[in-house]
């Protein structure tokens, strides 16, 4: 019974993962035989498509009331995005960053943090901070596409032009159904696994699920360390993170129905306080110095590790 509950969930993550690939190559793919150019592209598509996976299992889990799993997702994808993808990413890669470039998305990041908390005070996310939240996420959309048209530069990719059509869409389908799948088999057997190992779904979900669905970010991550681009890095996962925190718990605040999105104590007064945490040691160096340190992705690294023993041992 346990070998086929993890059987299943292992099919899930490798689902929603490789249904996140086409998923976004596809889009990318479409966008340019639109004639849509690279930045906006950028800005806009593969931003909100990289975070799919995360929005699809979340949702799923709200709507069938495992707000646990819901909850622990969303947080533990941020935590893991900023502590460990960029722990990794500052050991291994420190150096000189563009503070102009990154200060405005760094300020919409604390923003979007403080008011997750604020909500959550009273361990109850309703319907109508919820709606804020996703209001909050429109607004980082809008200020992408101006942003990105104010600095428009389109540069042709031949490679996803020269796409055959069919080929495109059939990526697209083939993504769109294995990150539905996917996400259906995290939420189903991350829950049964939950009840089988005795464990929280909270956990699960902030361990494996956000785990799992942040393996996209770490591939970019770890293509990034290889080209010597920490700044793809940054901003991929700040980028990622805003979404996460505004997107992801709204909608799954309005899914949850009139009685909002429950959260636990353990959310509330370790978790939150996390992520808020992990997110000050990125910004400051970035914000008032320019650079990013080793001992920083050093940090970040020991907090995850750290975070995610007192989880499991607790």
């Amino acid at each position: 019974m346990i070998f086929a509950n993890i059987m299943f969930f292992a099919i899930g993550l490798v689902l929603i993962v490789k249904g996140g690939d086409f998923f976004v190559e596809s889009s990318i793919a479409i966008a340019k035989k639109t004639k849509i150019p690279s930045v906006i592209i950028g800005a806009t598509l593969v931003s909100v498509a990289t975070t799919l996976p995360e929005l699809l299992v979340t949702t799923i889990a709200s709507a069938k009331g495992s707000f646990d799993l819901a909850v622990g997702n969303a947080v533990g994808t941020i935590i893991c995005n900023a502590a460990l993808i960029l722990g990794i990413g500052f050991i291994l890669i420190p150096g000189n960053t563009d503070k102009k470039q990154y200060s405005k998305k760094i300020g919409y990041l604390v923003f979007v943090n403080f008011i997750l908390f604020v909500f959550a005070l009273n361990y109850n996310i309703a319907w109508w901070e919820a709606l804020i939240l996703f209001l909050i996420f429109c607004g980082f959309f809008a200020m992408n596409i101006f942003e990105a048209k104010t600095n428009l530069n389109p540069t042709p990719n031949t490679k996803e032009e020269s796409f055959v059509l069919w080929k495109i869409l059939l990526m697209f389908v083939i993504g769109a159904f294995g990150i539905g799948v996917g996400a259906y088999l995290l939420v189903e057997y991350g829950s049964m696994l939950a009840s089988i190992l005795g464990v929280s779904e909270y956990i699960i979900g902030i361990v494996f699920v956000a785990l799992g669905t942040s393996l996209p970010e770490l591939v970019t991550c770890l293509q990034s360390i290889k080209k010597k681009n920490s700044g793809l890095t940054i901003g991929n996962i700040i980028g990622a993170n805003i979404i996460n925190c505004s997107l992801l718990i709204g909608i799954s605040g309005l899914f949850s129905g009139q009685n909002g999105l429950s959260l636990s104590a353990k959310t509330l007064w370790f978790s939150l306080p996390i992520m808020i945490f992990s997110t000050f040691i990125i910004a400051l160096p970035i914000v008032f110095k320019g650079k990013t340190y080793r001992i920083q992705g050093i940090l970040l690294l020991t907090l995850y590790i750290s975070y995610i023993f007192a989880l499991i041992a607790f």
